[in-house]
């Protein structure tokens, strides 16, 4: 009993430093001297690959793979480069990754690819785990909407707030054919 209320313990505080960690990246300024947002030209492999380097132990305990591409290609090495604040770039692509880790079933793929066309540039968090249903996909990007419990839900909405605040925009893709992908 005492080792289940520790456990308990533990756990709440995991979610009390994780709602605090969440929160401050989205509210934090990440300013420069000026006062204002700052933005630099940013390779987004660079930065996806800090985020795979910080999860990848949490793959590999559910021996869940992830594949970086390029026009849904393997990545063999270049740039992808987009204008905007690395720092809130790793927060959105450490939100992405970790939630498509912790929505794969062990053993699958997760597929991270990044394309551009004259004027966009696209990243995308691809899992094989189970759809969202439609109900939920309509508020996923919502504040403490979450299916894996209470004191969970705003990792997509930081990543949404992060990603507006930088000029981008997310959106959920579910099929059955490419699963989802943000």
């Amino acid at each position: 009993m005492i080792k289940r209320i520790e456990n308990l313990g533990k756990s709440a505080f995991k979610t009390m430093e994780n709602l605090i960690n969440d929160t401050g990246a989205a509210l934090a300024p990440v300013n420069s001297n000026s006062g204002k947002t700052h933005y630099e030209n940013v390779n987004l492999y660079e930065v996806v690959d800090s985020s795979i380097q910080y999860l990848q132990s949490i793959a590999d305990r559910k021996n869940v793979k992830i594949n970086v591409l390029h026009n849904w290609k393997p990545y063999s090495g270049g740039t992808l480069f987009a204008k905007l604040n690395p720092m809130l770039f790793l927060r959105i692509s450490d939100n992405l990754l970790a939630n498509a880790i912790e929505a794969s079933p062990d053993g699958t793929v997760i597929n991270i690819n990044g394309d551009e066309s004259k004027n966009e540039v696209r990243i995308s968090f691809q899992n094989t785990g189970n759809l969202m249903s439609i109900g939920f996909q309509c508020e996923l990007f919502s504040d403490y909407v979450s299916t894996k419990g209470f004191g969970r839900g705003l990792g997509t909405y930081i990543v949404k707030e992060l990603t507006e605040k930088q000029n981008g925009h997310i959106k959920l893709i579910s099929n059955e054919k490419k699963r989802e992908y943000f």
